[in-house]
């Protein structure tokens, strides 16, 4: 009986680290469906800040990324997202 309870004590612990370590994660990052969508994400959530007060084409990959995040952040949007990380 012991085995079965710390196997359940076990369970509960790493569920509920997982749900600690996806509320962390930003919201361009949770929007990706696939692997690569994935990393495409992280990139940009690497990227995008270092690109305050960009001219020229970074800062029209400024204003992307500014887009991006932001429909992110909005659950109806979230497949636009998706497909843009795509692209």
């Amino acid at each position: 009986m012991r085995t079965s309870w710390l196997g359940i004590f076990i369970a509960v612990v790493l569920v509920g680290m997982t749900a600690v370590a996806d509320a962390q994660e930003p919201a361009i990052v949770v929007a990706a469906g696939t692997p690569p969508q994935r990393a495409v994400a992280t990139a940009l959530d690497a990227v995008c800040p270092h690109l305050a007060g960009a001219t020229g084409p970074a800062a029209d990959l400024r204003n992307r990324c500014t887009e991006l995040v932001t429909q992110a952040s909005n659950p109806a949007l979230r497949g636009q997202v998706e497909l843009a990380l795509q692209q």
